[in-house]
């Protein structure tokens, strides 16, 4: 289990009734901390996959060692598959 200290983000509103105002910080913290867990088991299993698909992508995006070999090559084409996938 993953354990997050409170200081790295403020309070976040009940997404189910106020999804609408979430920022690019909650929805960050919503992809990569929560949903793994709160989805697990809630989703069907091939968008549950597509969803932690969507968590590495973004994960591998947010990462401070990217070089630009890797966004040109892997993380392009892990990006253009997971649309396809999506379509």
């Amino acid at each position: 289990m993953e354990l997050i200290p409170a200081l790295f983000i403020h309070q976040l509103p009940d997404i189910s009734t106020l999804g609408h105002t979430y920022l690019a910080e909650g929805w960050s913290f919503w992809l990569l901390h929560i949903a793994p867990y709160a989805l697990d088991g809630i989703l069907l299993v091939e968008y549950y996959n597509h969803l932690m698909d969507l968590t590495v992508i973004t994960q591998q995006a947010m990462s401070y060692d990217l070089t630009e070999e890797e966004v040109l090559t892997m993380f392009q084409d892990k990006c253009t598959n997971w649309v396809i996938d999506y379509e």
